[in-house]
């Protein structure tokens, strides 16, 4: 009798110890209250109306709450879309700016009392645009267009620093030409242009992922053409001060065959130095990490992607890195997205891919957040789950990839076969030429309005603490204890 006693309230006691969080969850608390390192949680849910909606980029906000930054489609028009969500993926609120076929390269948040404001940068159909917004809402606060009668302008990626300042970087077309110069564009935290410069090559330049560093300085990442040749492209680097002048620039080849790259990323990580990524042509993927000169400390080679686009890299809390993008699944020949952990110096920690069956997508170069609990959240593009067409995916997994989706939800996850070894990259400085350009900044007064996506779930939010395992433990002492006993 004594036995059944302590074991029900030791049971109950353990029940209530791991379903707390997970209750929190149910009255829209804050999970970061709860977590730990030995604990997470994860869920999946996929957002859309009848029409088309895709996800660029992604970065907290106020509470842990995520907003989305893409495209919605309406008719045979597409529009910048914000998808604000709290931290278990409910919607807080979704709202349409209607610059007809505009779309987000990049959403940056800058914290401040009343909530801060986002910053989406974008491109319409006459150069780029950046919007600022009230965090609380989504409501416009100030809109501008960026342009110049010269160049036809597309933004790729942006940045802000902590002081609100923004750096806008991407491809520039000369009118009547089919080759791209590189610009990059600095702007106050109020919209007006500090600096501008334009990077060209007798073929084409191009300007990818721009990475906010100490001091005012930054640093890009692209491809360009060899001075000889049109048919390669190698990755470019460049260091910039904080007035825009070069520190130092370089480009850099692997062996052949693999020497047109087509895809590039950097991040800066905890020790002061740069990691970069760059995808090549037959889609394998090299990782380096830099000095602060941009000369190589390791690098990496990556193989086994039988089709691979590399999106994103960020650096995790404990010095990890953490690869997001996407990969053909060998079995069926659709997409799945592809997440692979590093260690510091790049060797494989776990690989996995998530998907349906169809095509699930990372389309933006800042898809992959990582949460309170050591986790990351990933938000891309599915055509296997949702309303019809693409819709938003957003995914929630443990600080090892964990997830566990719904039965017959039609999502699964499996891990990957790539392959790490060393390689030899060359590396030269160069200095491309700059000229100037005479982009402008111009007021819009477009209008916005509320949108309906409705949320479908594939992996219900789940908390996992791993402590119940010690609970689990003290259970069965006691149980051994209480047989003992007479």
């Amino acid at each position: 009798m004594r036995f059944g006693v302590l074991f029900v309230i030791t049971l109950l006691i353990v029940m209530a110890l791991a379903f707390l969080p997970y209750s929190a969850v149910q009255e829209n608390r804050q999970m970061s209250d709860y977590s730990t390192k030995a604990s997470y949680y994860y869920w999946a849910k996929s957002y859309g109306t009848s029409g088309d909606e895709l996800s660029y980029s992604a970065v907290r906000g106020m509470y842990n709450n995520v907003m989305v930054g893409g495209e919605i489609s309406e008719g045979n028009y597409y529009y910048m879309w914000s998808l604000y969500l709290n931290e278990t993926g409910e919607i807080v609120w979704q709202k349409k700016y209607n610059f007809t076929n505009s779309t987000v390269t990049k959403v940056t948040y800058f914290p401040a009392p009343g909530g801060g404001k986002f910053v989406f940068i974008g491109n319409a159909n006459d150069g780029f645009v950046a919007l600022w917004m009230a965090a609380i809402n989504g409501n416009l606060v100030k809109q501008t267009l960026y342009n110049t009668s010269t160049l036809y302008l597309i933004s790729e990626d942006a940045t802000m620093n902590e002081s609100g300042y923004v750096i806008v970087t991407g491809m520039a077309y000369p009118v009547g030409s089919s080759y791209s110069d590189a610009f990059v564009v600095k702007l106050t935290p109020t919209g007006d242009i500090v600096w501008q410069k334009c990077f060209y090559n007798n073929y084409s330049a191009s300007l990818e992922n721009v990475y906010f560093v100490d001091n005012g300085k930054c640093i890009l990442v692209g491809t360009t053409n060899p001075p000889t040749s049109y048919n390669s492209n190698y990755l470019w680097i460049l260091y910039l001060d904080a007035d825009g002048s070069v520190i130092w620039e370089k480009v850099y080849a692997p062996p052949p065959p693999d020497d047109d790259c087509t895809d590039a990323r950097v991040v800066q990580t905890s020790d002061g130095r740069f990691v970069v990524v760059a995808t090549y042509e037959f889609f394998d993927v090299v990782i380096m990490k830099l000095n602060s000169f941009g000369n190589i400390i390791w690098q990496k080679l990556y193989t086994g992607f039988q089709r691979y686009t590399q999106q994103s890299i960020i650096e995790t809390s404990d010095g990890d890195l953490l690869m997001v993008g996407t990969i053909k699944n060998e079995t069926t020949g659709k997409s799945d997205i592809s997440v692979i952990r590093l260690d510091p110096y790049g060797n494989i920690k776990w690989q996995k891919a998530y998907g349906g069956v169809n095509d699930d997508d990372i389309v933006g170069k800042s898809c992959v957040i990582e949460t309170d609990d050591g986790g990351f959240l990933i938000c891309g593009a599915t055509t296997s789950f949702g309303k019809g067409g693409y819709d938003v995916w957003c995914i929630k997994i443990g600080p090892n990839g964990e997830i566990v989706f719904d039965d017959g939800s039609g999502a699964y996850i499996y891990d990957t076969n790539i392959t790490v070894q060393d390689i030899s990259m060359s590396l030269t400085s160069i200095s491309l030429p700059v000229k100037d350009v005479n982009i402008s900044p111009h007021t819009l007064n477009y209008t916005f309005e509320d949108t309906y996506a409705r949320a479908e779930i594939q992996a219900t939010p789940t908390y996992v603490s791993e402590n119940i395992v010690f609970y689990l433990i003290i259970i069965v002492l006691l149980f051994a204890v209480a047989l003992r006993k007479p």
